[in-house]
């Protein structure tokens, strides 16, 4: 029996499940991606997946292994190859799922629509005609819509809650929302204080004017700077879904959480323009 696959419609689905997947790894890990290199990460695996119909099945398999690595390396900058392994597990994993649930769908529908009972060697069987194309479209939006909803629901148990914070310094004091994350576990090497960390904007309305170009030109000048302000500047090591880095940080007069006061270190992230819609990210050591 002839096996008929349809090129188009096959680099079709192997897109849209890895541009879905790259795109869940992305709001999973908070990584800041962009809609053109995931775009092509998935035009590479839509043209592999058609190659690989015409591999040997040891190449066909070796390639189904590093294929992850190389899609999500080329959708996220990541800098190290642990990053970039744990990116590609995730996004292996996800890939797994959609198609389970794209082939059972598929298969489940296949059967009420299509399927005929016929005798074989005098035993009953059920085959399946070749199913319609709109049933394919339809299988693949459930499975998108599955993995939505999945990675709404992941989001919301890494993600527990979001709340106000009330942040004083140099005489003003400045409201932000803040997003809580049992992850971040930052803290600030001198006196251990937890660490939250803020966008450029947030940061921008509670620095005072003179700390302002060391945050964001990066030039640390004594002489411009009073001691009392020296003694707030901090520098606190981070490693993340995009390497190491070092960020700047600040000591407020006081943080309140819930209307509690609580003792923090402030941090930029100078990359970030909000955190799932919040001016930064909250750790839950904070909430106690």
């Amino acid at each position: 029996m002839e096996r008929v696959i349809y090129g188009d419609v096959f680099f079709l689905i192997n897109f849209s499940m890895d541009f879905l997947g790259l795109y869940l790894v992305r709001r999973l890990t908070h990584e800041k991606g962009r809609w053109h290199r995931e775009s092509l990460a998935a035009v590479l695996g839509g043209l592999y997946a058609l190659a690989a119909l015409f591999l040997p099945p040891t190449v066909e398999t070796v390639g189904t292994l590093l294929t992850p690595l190389l899609l999500v390396r080329i959708a996220f900058p990541y800098r190290s190859f642990s990053q970039l392994f744990k990116g590609s597990l995730l996004f292996f994993g996800i890939s797994f799922a959609l198609g389970g649930v794209m082939t059972a769908v598929y298969y489940a529908i296949g059967k009420l629509l299509s399927s005929q009972d016929i005798m074989l060697n005098g035993s009953p069987e059920t085959v399946y005609s070749d199913l319609p194309l709109w049933l394919v479209a339809l299988t693949a939006l459930f499975a998108a819509l599955f993995a939505f909803l999945w990675g709404k629901l992941s989001q919301k148990t890494l993600n527990t809650q979001t709340v106000a914070i009330a942040v004083s310094a140099n005489g003003k004091t400045v409201t932000l929302t803040a997003l809580c994350d049992s992850g971040n576990l930052l803290e600030e090497p001198l006196t251990r204080l937890p660490v939250i960390v803020l966008t450029k904007k947030a940061m921008e309305d509670i620095l005072p004017h003179s700390l302002k170009h060391v945050f964001f030109h990066s030039i640390l000048s004594a002489d411009s700077i009073s001691p009392r302000m020296m003694k707030k500047i901090r520098f606190i090591p981070t490693s993340g879904v995009t390497g190491e880095t070092l960020l700047c940080g600040y000591i407020p007069d006081s943080v309140t959480v819930n209307g509690i006061e609580k003792t923090a270190c402030l941090a930029l992230d100078p990359s970030a323009t909000d955190f799932e819609g919040t001016d930064a990210i909250l750790p839950t050591i904070l909430l106690g």
